[in-house]
């Protein structure tokens, strides 16, 4: 089953469901536990590993970018104004 065909809400509360039963289990528990979580949810094995392992989030979270674009000074957003008038 691919991730497309299992909505994101019912992935989550499956992990929520799975994830306390989980961290308790002996290894061979785990193992079940995780092989019924891949079925399902159509994770990769490792990805399946860490949400099990980790703190459930609610995927709100934003990562900050600090790229090429984060001016430190006006010389800077010169030199990249005309940088990106070049490449385009």
């Amino acid at each position: 089953m691919s991730n497309a065909l299992l909505p994101m809400d019912t992935r989550r509360q499956l992990l929520r469901a799975l994830k306390t039963r989980y961290q308790a289990a002996s290894k061979a528990e785990k193992t079940r536990i995780l092989e019924e979580f891949i079925l399902i949810s159509g994770y990769h094995r490792k990805s399946a590993i860490r949400l099990l392992n980790g703190a459930v989030t609610s995927g709100n979270q934003r990562r900050r970018s600090f790229g090429l674009w984060c001016s430190c000074s006006a010389g800077s957003d010169r030199a990249l104004g005309s940088f990106r008038s070049v490449v385009r």
